[in-house]
């Protein structure tokens, strides 16, 4: 597929505002105006607790430098909580590869998530269980190959990479270890659907991110990073309000389970 071939570049799209796009903000957000939903395509508006300002978060979709910026500010196992609660939305894609081909180990992706999340809850990092697991990732008989399978490989290559890269984090949680987490989200935007391979890159960029389900992640890293920058500390509810957020009714972020 020629979109597996894009280069990362920086994107402001444009043409967001489309019906498309707005039906599926009147559905999430049904009490906006239609002015408000337009504005939220482009960002999300949060009242802080302290006084009247508002301030917005506007992350755009492909614009990896603007999200290590923000990585950046954010406390070491802040940035590790925001990579755990963006691996929630992907491991689903893992799990319905497995249930389609009957082929990997979702098992060992979800215990190595539930070690990340135990470590976010103040259990201290074993660097052998991490190591550990990191091998058994990349065992035989877990991430599939695309020459041997079709369907959802590289959607499942995406989510074991991810998980993978958030329990580098638990050791060295770099701005660069959790943006590679996001591009492995942006990678399965772009597996999900095979899209016009007539359009040049750009296009087809723009395009990516103008879909509902790029828009709604958009939405959730925007939010997610609201909060951890509002909050004081990786409070129990506010741990227990990312993982399970993203649970999307048990479906990854297109929708998988």
């Amino acid at each position: 597929m020629a979109s597996h071939h894009l280069r990362w570049q920086k994107l402001n799209p444009t043409g967001v505002k489309s019906p498309q796009c707005l039906k599926f903000f009147y559905k999430i957000f049904p009490r906006l105006t239609r002015v408000q939903c337009e504005w939220r395509l482009n960002g999300v508006r949060v009242q802080t607790h302290e006084d009247t300002r508002n301030y917005t978060m506007n992350l755009r979709f492909y614009d990896f430098k603007s999200l290590s910026e923000e990585i950046e500010k954010l406390p070491p196992l802040d940035r590790i909580a925001f990579a755990a609660s963006c691996c929630e939305r992907l491991l689903p894609n893992y799990n319905a590869f497995w249930r389609e081909e009957q082929w990997g180990n979702p098992s060992i992706l979800r215990t190595s998530l539930d070690e990340i999340w135990q470590i976010l809850q103040g259990k201290p990092v074993d660097v052998n269980t991490i190591e550990r697991l990191k091998k058994e990732i990349y065992a035989d008989g877990v991430v599939p190959h695309s020459d041997d399978f079709s369907g959802y490989v590289g959607e499942a290559q995406e989510a074991a990479s991810a998980i993978y890269y958030t329990l580098n984090a638990c050791q060295d949680s770099t701005s660069e270890m959790v943006v590679k987490v996001c591009k492995c989200i942006a990678f399965t935007l772009e597996f999900f659907k095979d899209w016009d391979e007539t359009l040049e890159n750009q296009e087809q960029m723009k395009a990516i991110a103008r879909h509902p389900f790029t828009i709604r992640e958009m939405v959730k890293q925007n939010q997610d990073l609201q909060k951890l920058r509002e909050a004081d500390r990786l409070s129990p509810e506010l741990l227990e309000w990312l993982r399970t957020s993203s649970y999307n009714n048990g479906k990854s972020l297109i929708d998988l389970s």
